[in-house]
């Protein structure tokens, strides 16, 4: 075959070609049965004919590789670091049992000189089952000491494949990384350590809540995917110190550390306070998720509807709006003042916290919402709408909402409904006031004697 000759051609480019050319052209049965000539090319002396070649080589079956297996993990001794490294990229394609047969071979590749061949190890390596990689964990870990960055945090994701109780075994080694000077190892180091078991990654909750002290965000974020694990007494003790940290950065990273931990709410409450918007932002956004202690603090929040950023402000009334509608009533007039502030985007909100009220609530505050129809911005126009719809149906029936008299009819319709409610009111107030009064319970002696001196006063009169 022409292509095959070529693959002997003293000219790289043209060498480079026809490997590329077995890859696209020959099927699987056919590649399958040069693999040796392609094997071979992982010893050629230019690396773009190497790379060609382990790619031609990843695209065999599986049952292939095994066949030649032999011949490729001869290459891991080769002299030429190249060569090796293709060597262990090509045998990453091995099915799990061969793989594992060979990981020794591999494991030993974690002492080469070349920093890319212990690199493309640890990557095969990694490409283990959990009980395989366990048998060479300790060659792993002692990668951690590594002159090479890239190889210590290769080693770091390696490792955090193995099962908890593995890892937890290589712990101090883990943490120790968390001080390295390379940020990108520091990364994957917290990531590792959030895979330990949890009583291991409890002792050392303090080196790892240091981590929000990081200088570097994506660092200080990856901190806080790991305390998140731990318990709230323990994040009570690592965690809400830094909560008054003089960092703008680490008091938001120490806060979201606490997201979801209802046990801390009064942490995050406290926030609100917060002397930066951002975290009072961020602190009423995390209280939206917790239903139970927002129903406590409502009060807190409800004062954030005075803050002076407009934010801070539209997040206290998204964070109402998750209220049940009686708990959300208690704040309703608080709400409504809203409905005049000075952004558009929080009167919307105050719109439709207002609109989750229950109807004969939201009557109270109708000639407020009735007053938004007026707005200049259409979108509050049609939230206003939307919420006096809610109203009572004694007000909205036979309402025509598209007629331009739309203001004056609901005017109209919320006086009278006023005025029955008014006049119900004073019946009941009469019919109690007419009940003849018959003194009981455990004051009964005291009534009636305080009774018959009313009785007497009267006839003196």
């Amino acid at each position: 075959m022409n292509t095959l000759a070529k693959l002997q051609d003293a000219n790289a480019a043209v060498r480079e070609r026809a490997v590329r050319t077995l890859r696209r052209k020959l099927g699987l049965a056919e590649l399958a049965q040069h693999a040796e000539v392609v094997i071979a090319l992982l010893e050629d002396t230019n690396a773009c004919v190497r790379t060609e070649a382990v790619m031609t080589l990843h695209k065999l079956e599986p049952a292939t590789f095994v066949q030649h297996a032999g011949t490729i993990v001869a290459k891991l001794e080769h002299g030429n670091a190249h060569v090796r490294c293709s060597a262990l990229r090509t045998m990453g394609k091995l099915d799990q049992v061969t793989l594992a047969q060979h990981a020794g071979a591999m494991a030993a590749r974690l002492e080469d000189s070349n920093e890319d061949v212990r690199l493309s190890a640890l990557a095969t390596l990694s490409k283990l089952k959990p009980a395989a990689l366990t048998r060479h964990a300790d060659a792993v870990a002692s990668r951690l000491v590594d002159s090479g960055p890239g190889v210590r945090s290769t080693a770091l994701r390696t490792l955090r494949k193995l099962n908890k109780m593995t890892l937890s075994s290589h712990a101090d080694a883990v943490v120790a990384m968390l001080s390295d000077s390379d940020p990108s190892v520091r990364a994957d180091a917290l990531a590792t350590v959030g895979n330990l078991k949890l009583a291991t990654l409890t002792q050392h909750a303090e080196v790892v809540a240091a981590g929000l002290e990081d200088g570097f965000h994506y660092l200080r974020s990856a901190a806080v995917l790991t305390l998140r694990k731990l318990k709230p007494a323990v994040l009570a003790d690592v965690v809400v110190p830094r909560l008054e940290h003089s960092s703008l950065q680490v008091r938001i990273a120490a806060l979201n550390s606490l997201r979801k931990q209802a046990l801390l709410a009064q942490h995050v409450v406290a926030r609100l306070e917060d002397s930066n918007a951002h975290v009072r932002e961020i602190a009423l956004e995390m209280l939206g998720t917790m239903l139970e202690p927002l129903a406590l603090h409502a009060g807190a929040v409800a004062s954030r509807l005075e803050d002076s950023d407009d934010l801070v402000r539209y997040m206290a009334l998204m964070t109402l709006g998750k209220l049940e509608p009686a708990a959300l009533a208690q704040h309703a007039g608080a709400v409504a003042t809203r409905l005049d502030d000075s952004d558009t985007t929080v009167r919307n909100c105050a719109l439709e916290a207002l609109g989750k009220l229950e109807p004969a609530t939201l009557a109270h505050h109708a000639y407020s919402v009735v007053a938004r129809l007026e707005d200049a911005r259409s979108y509050l126009r049609e939230t206003a709408l939307e919420t006096l719809r809610k109203l009572p149906r004694f007000v909205t029936h036979g309402v025509d909402f598209t007629s331009s008299a739309l203001r004056s009819r609901l005017l109209g319709r919320l006086a009278w409904y006023r005025c029955r409610l008014r006049l119900r009111v004073e019946r009941l107030a009469w019919y109690w006031y007419a009940l003849p009064y018959r003194p009981s319970g455990p004051g009964h002696a005291r009534d009636v004697a305080a009774w018959d001196q009313m009785n007497k006063r009267s006839r003196l009169v």
